[in-house]
């Protein structure tokens, strides 16, 4: 479980990743771009697929060099457990 606070509240989540810049060296003598920057919440993660690029995941925030996201598996159950019907076009 992971404990983010964004908008000086506490949220919990379980079942994340997190995003990373790719440089071990953060702000030394790799990248200093956060991965995720104010406002990235929500914003969709993709990647490459064995059909092109595929829905991975959705940001829900950031601190400095690390940012966790939200599987998309997650978040489609989560909405048809809302009653909402889910389909995925790609």
């Amino acid at each position: 479980m992971k404990e983010l606070t964004l908008a000086e509240e506490k949220y919990c989540f379980t079942d994340i990743f997190q995003l990373r810049p790719v440089s071990r060296y953060w702000g030394l003598t790799g990248s200093i771009s956060d991965p995720a920057r104010p406002g990235d919440s929500g914003a969709w993660i993709s990647i490459a697929g064995s059909r092109g690029e595929e829905w991975a995941g959705m940001v829900l925030g950031g601190d400095g060099p690390e940012a966790f996201a939200m599987f998309s598996e997650d978040i489609i159950h989560w909405l048809e457990g809302q009653g909402v019907s889910v389909s995925t076009v790609f």
